[in-house]
């Protein structure tokens, strides 16, 4: 079940839901979480933050952050706070956005939820947001992300050498490009359900 209300036409209130999975939109009592989640070692070895987040700058970025660009959520599972995932650079003139993940809770990890939670968010930014492609970049190396994009039916676009630094092992390293397209993803979502 999709709810949306829109306000302003800025402030969207989101809230995705699938059995016992809702995706909501990102409030301001979610920024410890994610100051827990993101300064975690075993969680933040592929994200590219300079870490470790403080506070501070963290309520800076909630406060100031652009919502006609970006769609910042959280995943609860049985109501319980396991991770966050969203939309970026959303660009409505070139009909596409970046999408990013994040299961923060060790014991949620490898259970599906991650897979289910982007199904949510994919169907929300083709059926809702008109999106018709939605692109991610992730570190070469990534494995388990990785298996969860091509499952989901994103594909390779392109490989970039020594594309960013990474600080967790201080080196630059490869990266690569996914992405999924609004019919190819339609065309697929039925085995999903």
């Amino acid at each position: 079940m999709i709810q949306v209300i829109t306000l302003k036409k800025v402030l969207i209130i989101l809230k995705l839901q699938k059995r016992n999975l809702t995706i909501r939109e990102f409030k301001e009592s979610d920024i410890e979480l994610k100051l827990k989640w993101i300064n975690d070692p075993e969680n933040n070895f592929f994200l590219h933050y300079n870490i470790p987040l403080n506070s501070e700058d963290t309520f800076k970025w909630y406060e100031n952050k652009d919502n006609t660009i970006r769609l910042d959520c959280v995943i609860e599972y049985d109501n319980n706070r396991v991770g966050l995932i969203g939309l970026l650079n959303i660009n409505k003139t070139d009909c596409k956005a970046e999408f990013y993940i994040t299961i923060g809770e060790h014991n949620y990890k490898n259970k599906g939820i991650a897979t289910s939670s982007s199904i949510l968010i994919l169907e929300y930014a083709f059926k809702k947001l008109g999106i018709n492609k939605v692109y991610l970049n992730v570190d070469f190396d990534n494995e388990p992300a990785i298996r969860l994009y091509e499952k989901l039916g994103f594909e390779k676009e392109g490989h970039f050498k020594e594309d960013i630094f990474r600080k967790s092992d201080n080196q630059l390293i490869d990266r690569c490009r996914y992405a999924i397209m609004r019919q190819e993803f339609l065309k697929n979502y039925r085995r999903f359900n």
